[in-house]
């Protein structure tokens, strides 16, 4: 499974300049989120604003710069949608696991009931 670890790459209290940021970045192949004050991301850095975090920490650098220059060509560049769907398949086959696994126990447990009240109902004739 693919894990993400989110860099911070840039801040402001100004929504309309942060969401510009994040359409730079995805449109030159850099997959972008942006959080807000009520983010424990962004309490973290110490920040009450709005903050742009990248997915792929080897971008971090690129959108640095990119954010700097929006003329920088970007070298490492991901299929934005490739990118996201790959990240939703990740979470919806997870998802997929997890009911498998408590429908497994769900069953473990029932059997092991059923199993105890066999060896009761033996014990008692």
């Amino acid at each position: 499974m693919l894990k993400i670890k989110m860099e911070l790459v840039y801040q402001s209290v100004d929504q309309a300049e942060v969401n510009n940021i994040k359409s730079l970045l995805e449109d030159n192949g850099i997959p972008s989120f942006i959080t807000n004050e009520n983010s424990n991301n962004l309490r973290r850095h110490s920040f009450t604003g709005m903050g742009i975090f990248i997915h792929i920490n080897s971008q971090r650098e690129e959108a640095i710069k990119l954010i700097n220059n929006p003329s920088h060509i970007v070298k490492n560049k991901v299929d934005i949608i490739e990118y996201y769907e790959h990240i939703n398949d990740s979470v919806n086959q997870s998802e997929v696991n997890n009911h498998i696994i408590n429908t497994l126990v769900k069953t473990l447990v029932l059997l092991l009931i059923l199993a105890v009240i066999v060896f009761i109902l033996a014990a008692n004739t």
